[in-house]
């Protein structure tokens, strides 16, 4: 099934998937020395990436220190528009239009959640699937997955680079 974007007038086809030429650069990141290179453009996808690739991959990290990381990456001054807004600032602005009740933690915690998104017979949107084939058709390995995990009451976060399968205490995956 084909995932549309929705734009008055129009109907814009999502790729969530990695195009053969994509695949391609991505490779070539590689050859150049990026030890896992981001699929994604320069968004919250990109920056949560980016902000795990410093922290440590194949590594737990505190859900604080990602936050920390994320926040410090999405205000920079690459990320400012012409009104002055960082990228980060609209996050917070984006979490708080949409879900008023809701922390900047859970915010980002659903964010990070919608990239475990990677289960191919499954229909809802798969906005983990490129993350997933950097690991398989880059890499070379089972695929790259963010997982979840809760121990003694604190949360940790990792992206692991040979797996296949997302894991998250709070999520049936299959």
């Amino acid at each position: 099934m084909r995932k549309y974007v929705r734009i008055p007038g129009k109907l814009i086809p999502r790729v969530l998937h990695l195009t053969d030429d994509e695949i391609l650069v991505l490779r070539q990141r590689l050859k150049q020395g990026d030890r896992l290179p981001n699929p994604h453009p320069k968004g919250f996808f990109h920056w949560a990436i980016e902000a795990l690739k410093l922290l440590g991959l194949n590594r737990r990290h505190p859900f604080g220190a990602f936050k920390s990381m994320v926040q410090e990456l999405m205000s920079r001054d690459e990320t400012k528009r012409a009104d002055g807004t960082t990228g980060w600032q609209r996050f917070c602005d984006t979490a708080e239009e949409r879900q008023p009740r809701i922390s900047i933690d859970q915010h980002l915690r659903e964010n990070i959640e919608v990239l475990q998104r990677v289960n191919t017979r499954n229909t809802i949107a798969l906005y983990g699937l490129k993350l997933l084939q950097v690991g398989q058709k880059v890499l070379g390995t089972k695929g790259c997955v963010i997982h979840i995990f809760a121990e003694n009451g604190e949360l940790f976060i990792e992206l692991n680079t040979n797996s296949d399968i997302p894991l998250n205490p709070n999520r049936k995956w299959g």
